[in-house]
């Protein structure tokens, strides 16, 4: 409640992150109910629907993709903050 009383808006989203895999897998917000999925759906559903990006061509494959790309981004964003992810990438850089 401090949290919220002292803080902004998104202040409480930040300060009670979620764990690693929960970010990854997917999860239930507890507060909303509202239920997010994980980075690895989104990089698959990213993978199987826009295999090539460059070969889009209607406007509602581009608006579709730039949502897509715009979860993804912030999925991300939010896993570099974990020393697992960060692992992660230093792993397939290896290949």
């Amino acid at each position: 409640d401090a949290i919220t009383l002292f803080g902004d808006k998104n202040t409480k989203n930040v300060v009670l992150e979620k764990s690693y895999a929960e970010y990854m897998e997917g999860f239930t917000d507890a507060a909303t109910g509202e239920a997010k999925r994980g980075f690895i759906a989104v990089v698959s559903e990213l993978e199987q629907r826009f295999p090539d990006p460059a070969s889009i061509e209607s406007e509602k494959e581009k608006k579709d993709f730039v949502k897509l790309f715009g979860e993804y981004l912030r999925a991300e964003n939010i896993l570099q903050n974990y020393d697992e992810f960060a692992t992660l990438k230093a792993l397939q850089q290896i290949d």
